[in-house]
């Protein structure tokens, strides 16, 4: 938020738009992989974790994953929301807040009911992610070229895939619980890093 602020304040709007969008394409290029990952290897790290039956090992892992399809959105929410304070206007995410909390409650009445406790978290999920994109659209019509992330996006869904494939081709294989887990993240996740290698470098050089 303080960089952010001093580049509005400079009147570097070329700075302030590049310093968003590196941002977003570095949030986006970590949490989709990590998201892809984490929902492919959830169901051994509960049962190792919490030790629950099979029934509640079920409900904890499709939360999980439902909270993990919102994690873009999430991560994108908190830059959003600082760029939009950086411009002094605190308006636009107030407008933003409105729509999460007006789309969550009914679609969190909708959707329990139809999928039971994961609806709620489907709920999350969407209105969060709503929010995100809301604030950056309409930063976006601001200051135009905040969200080109075509590029960025390929890598980070081929990642995910790839990553999110081999953690549960890791899982299938004969091995103690716990190691079986260890592996299958370091996996998963070192396979995601060639792909998403250019946003890795930038969000250091950030």
């Amino acid at each position: 938020l303080p960089s952010l602020a001093e580049l509005v304040t400079r009147g570097d709007e070329d700075g302030f738009r590049q310093t968003i969008n590196r941002a977003l394409r570095a949030m986006l290029a970590l949490s989709l992989p990590a998201a892809a990952v984490m929902a492919a290897t959830i169901r051994p790290l509960v049962a190792i974790v919490f030790n629950f039956g099979p029934e509640e090992t079920e409900m904890v892992v499709w939360a999980t994953r439902a909270f993990l399809l919102g994690l873009v959105g999430h991560a994108w929410l908190e830059v959003g929301v600082r760029s939009w304070y950086a411009t002094q206007n605190a308006r636009i995410p107030l407008l933003g807040a409105a729509l999460m909390a007006t789309l969550y409650v009914p679609l969190a009445m909708l959707l329990s009911r139809a999928v039971g406790h994961t609806g709620l978290a489907l709920a999350d999920t969407l209105a969060f992610s709503s929010q995100a994109l809301l604030l950056l659209i309409l930063l976006n019509r601001r200051h135009p070229g905040i969200l080109n992330v075509g590029g960025t996006l390929l890598r980070a869904l081929a990642a995910a895939a790839l990553g999110g494939a081999l953690a549960y081709g890791v899982l299938l294989l004969p091995l103690p619980a716990l190691i079986g887990e260890g592996l299958a993240l370091a996996v998963g996740g070192l396979a995601c890093l060639p792909l998403i290698w250019p946003e890795i470098r930038m969000l250091a050089r950030l």
